[in-house]
């Protein structure tokens, strides 16, 4: 994109707002801004560009950008933030809205964003405005709660498959959209010709289709096939490894926690075992069921499991990326800023495909999203919000999410800029912005600290996850304390 047309954008910002010095910290001269961030080198290089063509583009702003390690990121914002020097506007994971908010360290931008005129709000994901919004003094986040930032990006998760070694096995690639009038072999997100439940050969008919989510049932076909310990001549070591729960329970209407209107406090649901009904009234797995099937990927055969995905202590030794790029595994559920990653490094073929759902139930996964925001302290609040929208606006996200670290912050840019394009790695990318229509943020981001998730998280994580503790037990040992911990929050 040229100087002029940077130019041209923000000098249409300023002029939907008075930037006088005067009007916005008082005396002459320009208004100077700090601004932090931190990530990836190409994301960092990418703000440092557009911080530099804000300030070449006016006479009354100028931001100084700062890039921050990652390791420790989020711990030194919040300290700094506490006294009486601090970065003015700043980028926040959304995980951490409701604990600022409630500490006084990030300022409302409610007025401020409905006032303004100049951002395409229409076409930002509802869902994400949403993540930044909360109300202190209730606890929850609806339509109208106070926003805290403006999102600037997801980061969607989805499966990174081995084409190299679909192909080898014999498995047909395909991406196709869902169709009546397809053929019954490219309905399905794995289409097998012989006895679901078994391990398939290469005999069969194999076809796997990156634009539909696997039901459980092909996901466990899938997994053995491509796993050494059921198909001796599968190229990975594993099928799959999913860090997370989340798309197993929210597929059938579960959760973690659920408010309860009777007693008006939340509870902890994860072990619920009441069954739900869909929109055609077909009856859905338990919370409980959901949890269960996801551990029997991981559970030894003689634990009732199917031990198709390593433990999480085999992972651990290597990370997620090197397991993945290693063959390890063939299927590998991360996030999206994982492509710069696997653009980078890996030495096959790959690409991308949606998380699996139940067949009765919905599509569902877990994001991390992004959002700008201002210094509660700020003394210069409406030309950090200038700033803050110039970085949220549809030019400046296109630029930012060409890196492939997350889908930009609007449906129209995502749509008909960033995966408009017939010659992108991966060449599934356009479903980054189709699944950012339905995943929500994890758990992480329910209440405002991780107290009541440290109280049964580790213990999910490590002893159930590493095959050494029951999920009976497990919730026997965690769901008083929980329950505890979670009445809290309402005090």
């Amino acid at each position: 994109m040229g100087k002029k047309k940077w130019v041209s954008l923000a000098m249409a910002f300023l002029m939907a707002g008075t930037l006088a010095g005067c009007a916005d910290g008082g005396g002459s001269g320009k208004v100077e801004l700090r601004f932090w961030a931190s990530g990836m080198q190409s994301y960092t290089d990418s703000l440092q560009e557009l911080t530099e063509q804000f300030n070449a583009s006016q006479d009354e702003i100028t931001v100084k950008f700062q890039v921050r390690p990652v390791d420790g990121y989020a711990d030194t914002l919040q300290n700094v933030l506490s006294f009486s020097s601090a970065p003015d506007v700043f980028i926040m994971g959304d995980r951490y809205v409701k604990k600022w908010a409630r500490m006084n360290l990030i300022a409302p931008l409610s007025e401020e964003f409905e006032a303004d005129e100049t951002l395409e709000k229409d076409e930002i994901w509802p869902t994400l405005v949403q993540r930044f919004r909360y109300d202190t003094e209730k606890n929850i986040s609806e339509e109208d709660s106070e926003l805290y930032a403006i999102p600037i990006g997801n980061n969607p998760s989805v499966i990174y498959y081995n084409q190299t070694a679909f192909e080898q096995m014999n498995i047909r690639v395909i991406s196709k959209d869902y169709s009546d009038d397809l053929p019954e072999e490219e309905k399905h997100g794995f289409y097998r010709s012989g006895e679901q439940g078994t391990v398939p050969s290469k005999d069969e008919t194999l076809v796997f289709n990156n634009r539909i989510p696997m039901t459980w049932e092909e996901l466990v076909d899938l997994s053995m096939y491509l796993n050494r310990s059921y198909n001796a001549e599968s190229p990975t070591d594993w099928g799959y490894y999913c860090h997370w729960w989340f798309n197993f329970g929210w597929s059938v209407g579960g959760d973690c926690i659920a408010y309860d209107e009777e007693e008006q406090v939340w509870k902890f649901t994860l072990g619920d075992k009441t069954r739900k009904t869909n929109a055609e009234g077909v009856e859905l797995p338990s919370m409980y069921e959901a949890l269960e099937f996801y551990i029997n990927m991981i559970r030894t055969k003689d634990q009732g499991g199917w031990q198709l995905m390593p433990t999480q202590s085999d992972v651990d030794v290597l990370g997620n990326d090197i397991y993945f790029m290693t063959n390890r595994v063939a299927m590998l559920v991360d996030v999206s800023e994982k492509i710069s990653v696997f653009k980078a490094d890996c030495t096959f073929d790959w690409d991308i495909a949606p998380i699996p759902k139940h067949k009765d139930g919905v599509a569902a996964g877990h994001s991390q999203a992004d959002g700008i925001a201002i210094w509660a302290k700020t003394r210069h609040k409406e030309a950090a919000y200038r700033f803050a929208q110039f970085i949220a606006s549809a030019d400046a996200q296109k630029k930012l999410a060409e890196d492939g670290l997350f889908v930009p912050n609007q449906r129209s840019v995502a749509y008909n800029d960033v995966y408009d394009k017939t010659d992108m790695v991966p060449a599934n990318s356009r479903l980054l912005a189709e699944v950012s229509e339905y995943e929500r943020p994890g758990d992480w981001t329910y209440m405002p600290d991780d107290a009541w998730i440290n109280d049964w998280a580790d213990l999910l994580n490590t002893q159930v996850r590493n095959n050494q503790m029951s999920l009976d037990e497990f919730f026997e040992t965690v769901t008083d304390r929980v329950n505890v911990t979670l009445k809290r929050y309402q005090q």
